[in-house]
């Protein structure tokens, strides 16, 4: 990365630091009735906008809340440093501050937000420039969560899920040259594409992606960059994405099958809306990726995930429909 490099994005930590504390009087020492005279202000506070706002609460609901997001912060092992070793740990664990600390965080949290936006306004200044098709930042630029990387045949071919679109497919890099990759996904991680920076080499494409690859805990990550050259970018449905596989659930109201990705067989659902008497088909909306993070290398197997795990996706992509809906 020339411009989002690690040592860039270490310096945009110091960006939201105070979100999700609450500012209370100063006190040299806070005493254990201090600190549940704050605990008790705290769910009456609650309770009362809550009435404001609906005109019914319950307290008791409340302080159940309360209760387990003060359980959940027990849990964060805060660093000892400043401003976490200058706060009694009891009022972090309440998601309060002194006023005078969370003042100066909150100073701090404004100024590199501004810093912040004036760089990346920059930033996105000097790629415009390049002479980059558009195309192509429309494949790579969207911040997409990658989980497979494979070299093949000259190619490296970029499996994601779009985060916009909560879609399943693919990217090739054609007649790849690698300059730099330090990307390993391992089992129970995920890897999420940060930054991405384009340019022109003579010819071609010089690409640089950031990525930050977290454990499914949540607990550890690591900083990545994987940087190449190639000749084009190609997407799954530019590449010739097929349908190699398709059938519908017994009351024909889900359609289901495999398309074959640059490679890669991938399952997929949607749902029959409504059956359009002039085409003679049915309409609907497509719910990617079927399996999270299920592809597969052949059909056959693709075709028995479908099928070994179809009610439950029926079931689980209709709960999915109506959140969105």
């Amino acid at each position: 990365m020339k411009l989002y490099t690690k040592e860039w994005y270490a310096t945009t930590g110091d960006m939201g630091v105070s979100v999700g504390f609450e500012p209370v009087p100063d006190k040299d020492e806070y005493s254990k009735e201090d600190i549940e005279a704050l605990y008790q202000w705290h769910i009456q506070r609650e309770y009362e906008e809550e009435m404001e706002d609906c005109e019914e609460a319950n307290i008791k609901e409340i302080e159940a809340l309360f209760q387990k997001s003060i359980t959940i912060r027990k849990e964060y092992d805060y660093e000892d440093v400043w401003p976490w070793n200058k706060v009694d740990r009891r009022l972090l664990d309440m998601g309060m501050m002194p006023q005078s600390i969370y003042d100066q965080i909150a100073k701090t949290d404004k100024e590199a937000t501004q810093r912040y936006k004036r760089e990346k306004e920059n930033f996105r200044n000097i790629l415009a420039k390049q002479r980059v098709p558009k195309r192509i930042r429309d494949i790579i630029e969207p911040a997409n969560q990658v989980f497979r990387v494979e070299e093949k045949d000259g190619n490296l071919i970029i499996l994601v899920r779009v985060m916009c679109h909560a879609i399943t497919q693919t990217f090739l890099l054609k007649d790849v040259e690698i300059l730099e990759n330090e990307l390993t996904i391992d089992p129970g991680e995920v890897a999420f594409q940060l930054y991405s920076e384009i340019y022109r080499w003579n010819r071609e494409y010089e690409i640089h992606l950031f990525f930050e690859t977290i454990s499914s805990f949540g607990i550890e990550s690591k900083w990545q960059y994987l940087t190449v050259r190639c000749s084009d970018v190609i997407d799954s449905r530019a590449a010739g994405e097929t349908i190699v596989y398709e059938d519908y659930s017994d009351d024909k109201h889900w359609r289901y099958g495999v398309s074959l990705n640059n490679g890669y067989f991938i399952p997929w659902l949607q749902e029959l809306w409504q059956f359009d008497a002039t085409h003679q088909a049915y309409t609907g909306k497509a719910i990617y990726p079927l399996l999270e993070y299920s592809v597969f290398h052949n059909l056959k197997d693709a075709k028995e995930a479908i099928q070994n795990n179809l009610e439950s996706l029926i079931v689980n992509n209709k709960d999915l429909l109506l959140a969105l809906n």
